[in-house]
């Protein structure tokens, strides 16, 4: 949680033109800011948003200062100084309120983000068993959960009614995925790639018009409660 440098540059993935990028820079920023034509000393917990020529003479003083630029002056990005900057250059044509909200998303998200995982959390705690938590979990995501271990036994999960895929559905009625179920899913190659990573991923199966996010479930550094974790949503394609 947190919004760093990485996470403001992929939520401008699509729309910037160039990034400088201080590597050294690990900073997770507590708010942004419009800079203003006579600033002249910059925070580095501070997303700054402005004009390149609202900072070309001054940046020289911004020393681990992070900038998200609309490149209004055509200045090139390489000849800033080297002083452990974190740059995002924006086409001239950006428009600098819409840019600040669009940056500020990002920090509401984390908010939101904090508020869910404190409420889980909490459910958690109480100690009210796995399928409170589920329950909890379940209302946060808008969305049924199921989950199971190692050995594809299905340890809790959502009302049925609320699931609508048909294998699952069935697997969850018995307690277990069969054999041929679990041999499908072995087989897919969102399986194969998914389950080398510790993020989330999604999985689409051939004969289901339904999506799942399916996410690991560890216990210390271990898959104690196996790969399961599994969201749906109606397909709309």
């Amino acid at each position: 949680m947190g919004v760093n440098f990485s996470k403001v540059c992929k939520h401008f993935s699509a729309r910037y033109i160039n990034v400088l990028r201080c590597d050294k820079n690990l900073t997770l920023f507590k708010d942004v800011k419009l800079i203003t034509k006579d600033q002249s000393t910059f925070s580095k917990d501070i997303i700054y948003i402005g004009n390149m020529s609202f900072v070309e003479s001054k940046i020289n003083d911004a020393i681990g200062a992070t900038f998200i630029l609309i490149n209004d002056s055509k200045f090139p990005l390489e000849k800033l100084p080297k002083n452990d900057l974190n740059v995002i250059e924006l086409k001239d044509s950006e428009d600098i309120y819409e840019i600040f909200n669009y940056t500020r998303d990002l920090f509401l998200e984390d908010i939101e983000i904090v508020r869910e995982t404190s409420t889980l959390l909490n459910a958690a705690i109480m100690d009210n068993g796995l399928d409170y938590i589920i329950k909890v979990a379940s209302e946060i995501l808008c969305n049924p959960i199921i989950i199971v271990d190692i050995n594809y036994k299905i340890l809790a999960n959502s009302t049925l009614d609320d699931i609508t895929d048909k294998y699952w559905r069935k697997n969850i009625k018995k307690g277990y995925c069969s054999y041929d179920f679990i041999s499908e899913i072995k087989k897919m190659k969102d399986m194969q790639i998914g389950i080398k990573s510790n993020e989330p991923f999604e999985v689409v199966c051939k004969g289901s018009p339904v999506i799942k996010l399916v996410s690991a479930i560890k216990i210390g550094s271990t898959h104690e409660i196996g790969r399961a974790s599994c969201r749906e949503r109606v397909f709309a394609g």
